[in-house]
């Protein structure tokens, strides 16, 4: 059960004294808030989207690129293709970890533009360490601040909100990235593009067309370039990220409103309750009509 007080998640944002380390996970319907009292040595972040803050003292960082010393208000960011191991860090060193699920971060709209300003650090010989300026930490503090187990007791908007939140600190690093390199161009690449126009046509036709022709030839592509770029982009297939707003709608109707299965089956177009009712169940392993009893 979530607990009813708000769990302090920066010390510097309240006056109940922070433990060692917050690691928030982030899917797209829910979250959770883990802290941890004891030694964040040895701490491995790997297979997925990491932001890591140091909020205090200072932390020493190995990967495969080689050693990072990263001090107060910097942040280090790691894709799911990268990892790294907290080997060291000074007395009173704190770091706070928003960890995103990478099939969730697929889906934020603004997540393609941050990890393109983010792109032209990969690949270098060493753990991209940003300090943070006074100001772009105390603004991202607060952003993260609004992260808390208390969104799981949202009964009708906590995936929008959810949403909304990891949208703004996005682009706070977005634009925090973009200051590091003045001749960086926000546009994105074609195929940037034409992901993203992907993203936010699929956000508003994934009910009515499940089809990937439907989206080429919007897009003016063939159905087999625009499969290679989502694919190449994202590592996941167009169906994947239909089925995901897909399931993502379904679950919020089934726990949030009194819609019969069969109504929810017509809303989300698909040809009848049976035909839900299976897309349902692959993916969650149980049918409409038990989870929602669960609920």
């Amino acid at each position: 059960m979530v607990r009813n007080e708000t769990l302090p998640i920066f010390a510097q944002q309240s006056d109940i004294p922070m433990n060692d380390s917050a690691v928030i996970s982030i899917n797209s319907d829910s979250i959770t808030v883990r802290q941890s009292s004891g030694s964040a040595e040895s701490t491995l972040y790997e297979n997925g989207f990491h932001l890591i803050f140091v909020t205090n003292g200072t932390v020493e960082f190995s990967s495969a690129a080689g050693t990072a010393i990263a001090a107060s208000d910097s942040l280090i960011l790691l894709t799911p293709s990268m990892s790294a191991r907290i080997t060291r860090k000074d007395n009173g060193a704190r770091t706070t970890v928003v960890h995103i699920v990478p099939n969730y971060f697929d889906s934020l709209p603004d997540g393609q533009l941050m990890y393109q300003q983010f792109s032209q650090y990969m690949g270098r010989n060493s753990l991209p360490v940003f300090r943070l300026s006074p100001e772009n930490a105390r603004n991202m503090y607060r952003t993260i601040a609004l992260f808390n187990e208390q969104l799981n007791r949202f009964r009708f908007y906590r995936i929008g909100t959810l949403r909304h939140i990891c949208s703004l600190l996005l682009l706070q690093i977005a634009e925090t990235l973009h200051s590091y390199e003045e001749e960086t161009t926000v546009c994105l690449r074609h195929s940037d593009d034409i992901f993203r126009k992907f993203k936010q046509m699929a956000h508003e036709h994934y009910s009515s067309h499940h089809d990937i022709a439907f989206y080429a030839n919007r897009l003016n592509i063939s159905t087999t370039y625009l499969s290679r770029i989502v694919k190449r982009t994202s590592g996941r297939t167009v169906h994947a990220h239909i089925s995901e707003l897909l399931m993502a709608e379904a679950k919020r109707l089934l726990e949030s409103t009194d819609m019969d299965i069969k109504a929810i089956a017509d809303r989300l177009g698909f040809s009848d309750q049976s035909t839900f009712g299976k897309f349902f169940s692959r993916s969650q392993g149980t049918s409409p009509h038990k989870f929602r009893l669960k609920q």
